[in-house]
């Protein structure tokens, strides 16, 4: 269900298993972009259903429609964090998946913790990989579809390398597409 009135929407971060950072370092920057109200709680998901033994990864699109049929009443969209290693059938791995113009998106800080020497990346990279990762997973909600600018969250990031260069931020065609998605969502 939609939020009515002037309130603001409502977005659910939810983490669904232990993060290796505060879930809340998403909020201000979800806030600003989407002009949303993040609040965050964990969700009632057995992820062991989405486990592929085969992979050793939990299936991404298996996440989306649980965190859709778990969605509470009055949120109007969810997004949910793991720890653990994604995947879609066509790819080894994702740093998330969302639902194009739908509800829903997950994000996972596994892979965003590399290097794996010495015990990981410093938290301030994980934490914007994490910003970037949620910024574009949340965008395909709202429409917007891969960009070919490299510095714009939109961009496909298929390595670290990749999403390590892009900015926090969307490009002016995305800006321009994101708030138009918007506007067509104001009451």
């Amino acid at each position: 269900m939609a939020s009515t009135g002037h309130e603001p929407p409502r977005l659910l971060v939810a983490p669904l298993t232990r993060l290796p950072c505060e879930p809340d370092v998403v909020r201000l920057p979800l806030e600003r972009a989407f002009g949303v109200r993040v609040e965050i709680a964990p969700l009632a998901v057995e992820l062991k259903a989405a486990y592929s033994l085969q992979r050793n990864q939990l299936n991404s699109t298996t996440i989306l429609k649980m965190l859709l049929s778990e969605r509470p009443d009055g949120v109007d969209r969810v997004l949910g964090l793991v720890d653990q290693d994604l995947f879609i059938p066509i790819l080894t791995y994702v740093f998330g998946e969302a639902q194009l113009r739908g509800v829903v998106a997950v994000a996972s800080t596994f892979r965003l913790r590399e290097p794996w020497e010495a015990g990981g990346t410093t938290r301030a990279v994980l934490e914007a990989r994490l910003i970037k990762t949620a910024l574009h997973e949340l965008a395909h909600t709202y429409g917007l579809r891969h960009c070919m600018r490299p510095r714009c969250v939109m961009t496909v990031a298929s390595s670290l390398e990749m999403l390590d260069e892009k900015a926090p931020s969307f490009c002016l065609q995305c800006q321009g597409e994101l708030h138009d998605a918007l506007v067509g969502l104001a009451p």
